[in-house]
């Protein structure tokens, strides 16, 4: 998916959609992410009204992946980034100027190696510290957690 809101200053980057969010065409849609609760944006809203409610944060989204695919041990395709494989990276010369969060680790680990192999000039140390805990149901940490080190970023 294309960036959304490339003229935000804040730009959080996850790994690569989910299968949910791939079929709708919809970043972070799978009804057990907690990227929109983070970002105290309703999830009621439609997706275009969210849109608006982050572009009116400033924010925008992306990915570290362009195209990645995830295929368990059986071959069965899922949205688990421990699964990903044959990653093609975005180009991120345009978010040179902007400052990059990453929506969990495995979106920070692409990152890093999309920049090593682009020979950007990002400064990887100091983006270290802009790793989130991630929104997908998935991860195990407990949602009051993430809300505080989501708030320290993003709505103070």
């Amino acid at each position: 998916m294309d960036i959304i809101n490339p003229e935000a200053y804040r730009i959080v980057l996850g790994s690569f959609p989910g299968n949910i969010s791939n079929m709708k065409g919809e970043y972070y849609s799978h009804p057990s992410n907690w990227f929109w609760k983070l970002l105290h944006i309703n999830t009621e809203l439609s997706y275009s009204e969210k849109m608006k409610a982050l572009a009116d944060k400033d924010i925008g989204c992306w990915d570290s992946l362009e195209y990645c695919t995830r295929l368990n041990k059986l071959g069965k395709e899922t949205s688990l980034d421990k699964n990903i494989q044959n990653q093609e990276y975005n180009d991120f010369k345009k978010l040179l100027d902007k400052d990059l969060y990453f929506n969990g680790q495995a979106a920070f680990i692409e990152f890093k190696n999309a920049v090593k192999k682009q020979n950007l000039p990002f400064d990887l140390e100091k983006l270290s510290e802009h790793i989130l805990p991630s929104s997908s149901g998935l991860w195990h940490g407990d949602f009051a957690m993430r809300q505080q080190i989501w708030n320290e970023f993003f709505n103070n």
